[in-house]
């Protein structure tokens, strides 16, 4: 009896010792299994701040590259605030550094320095995230591509009517005047209208050149109008208000300028501020030298009778009005030889809304009055572009886009573009 006792005790001994090294066994398991799943969340936790300051180091990068493209499109450039320098290649480089933004709690996160090459256009633009946990850069490079002010012959927000023989074309000043050899088919028409006719057309009137209409928008034509290039929908131009420069707005105001009869006055090159500028009879204003002016009555600019504005050649003229105009008798005569449009500049500001051309004379030059309606009738031509809210031409004349415009004519506005995105 005492062996078979002595036998048990050994047996259930042996099965405690079993059932110890079972459970150590099972809680070694357990606790490197444990060391394991907190290595796992631990490094899943590592890669989410990681991924999170990647993708804030990324939105500052962009948020440094939208602050370069407002200066093009919304400051003119100036870039005021900004550092400048000259690299090996004298390019001027345009710096600046923001290295306070902050989450919603008021936590600064990082910051961005962008680098604007002037020459090139080339933005490069480096965002640091600096958030607890670890920081990471990431850098853009970009570019602005400039897009022309005067890119067709008409360019208008609303309806565009061609009645009568009114025809466009085109032509190239940089080759000389218009005429035998320098007239070209891209008398090209745009506007914005999305709704029926938004483009008419009547009569003998000819688009020699191509058209364009926003969605939804069509062509009306009738009689023996056409248009000899393509035709296409889904226009959608960018019009920004004509704003007056400040040197302009800050100048004393002089008296306006009234001429009649056979009286003559000249303006020197300088800048001015007028209330109007009035000219009848057989007057003659005269521009001698590069003249700007800014007029600020309500009907700013009339012109009648057989009196002219006579630009002299090697001057220039320009002229932002915040009131209506009227041409008509010989109109603004450019007697620049090389025929260039930008000799003469008539920008009209929001409060501008009706300009009239009429009567036999010639004009040559570009106007862009994207709240004026824009009425021609009479028998003259326009060389140069048209930008307006409507344009309405019911005479004889010809339209003829000088395609120079389009290369080295007033920038309407940047459009941006990725070159490429590095870690």
């Amino acid at each position: 009896m005492k062996k078979i006792l002595a036998h048990w005790r050994t047996v259930r001994g042996s099965e405690k010792g079993v059932v110890f090294v079972t459970v150590a066994v099972f809680s070694t398991i357990l606790f490197v299994g444990s060391l394991s799943y907190m290595d796992l969340i631990t490094g899943q936790s590592r890669m989410m701040r990681a991924g999170q300051n990647q993708l804030e180091a990324q939105t500052l990068a962009e948020a440094g590259v939208e602050e370069a493209a407002w200066q093009y499109n919304y400051d003119g450039g100036a870039f005021t605030g900004w550092a400048s320098s000259t690299d090996g290649a004298g390019h001027v480089l345009k710096t600046n550094t923001v290295n306070s933004f902050t989450n919603l709690t008021g936590t600064v996160i990082g910051g961005y320095t962008v680098v604007v090459d002037t020459n090139t256009r080339i933005i490069t633009s480096t965002g640091q995230s600096n958030r607890v946990g670890g920081s990471n850069i990431k850098t853009i490079k970009a570019y602005m591509t400039p897009q022309p002010l005067f890119g067709n012959s008409i360019t208008t927000k609303s309806t565009i009517s061609l009645t009568g023989n009114a025809y466009t074309d085109s032509y190239n000043s940089t080759a000389g005047v218009y005429g035998g050899s320098n007239r070209l088919l891209n008398g090209d028409v745009q506007t914005n209208a999305g709704t029926n006719g938004a483009l008419t057309l009547s009569g003998n009137t000819i688009i020699k050149g191509d058209a364009g209409v926003g969605t939804g928008g069509t062509v009306a034509s009738s009689g023996n109008a056409s248009i000899t290039g393509a035709t296409s929908t889904g226009v959608a131009n960018t019009f920004n208000d004509v704003t007056v420069p400040s040197s302009l707005t800050s100048l004393t105001p002089q008296s306006s300028i009234d001429l009649s009869g056979n009286n003559s006055q000249t303006i020197a090159g300088g800048s001015y501020r007028y209330p109007s500028i009035s000219t009848s009879g057989n007057s003659v204003l005269t521009i001698n030298g590069d003249v700007v002016i800014y007029l600020t009555s309500t009907n700013s600019l009339s012109n009648t009778g057989n009196s002219n504005i006579r630009i002299n050649s090697g001057s220039s003229l320009t002229i932002y009005t915040a009131g209506n105009v009227s041409i008509s008798g010989n109109g603004i005569v450019n007697n620049n030889t090389s025929a260039n449009p930008l000799s003469f500049k008539l920008y009209g500001t929001p409060t501008n809304t009706a300009i009239n051309i009429s009567g036999n004379g010639d004009i040559s030059g570009v106007i862009n009055a994207p709240q004026a309606q824009v009425t021609v009738t009479g028998n003259g031509n326009i060389f140069g572009a048209v930008i307006a809210d409507t344009y309405t031409s019911t005479g004889n004349g010809g339209f003829h886009y000088d395609e120079n415009l389009a290369n080295n004519g007033p920038i309407g506005f940047y459009k941006l573009g990725w070159t490429r995105l590095t870690t």
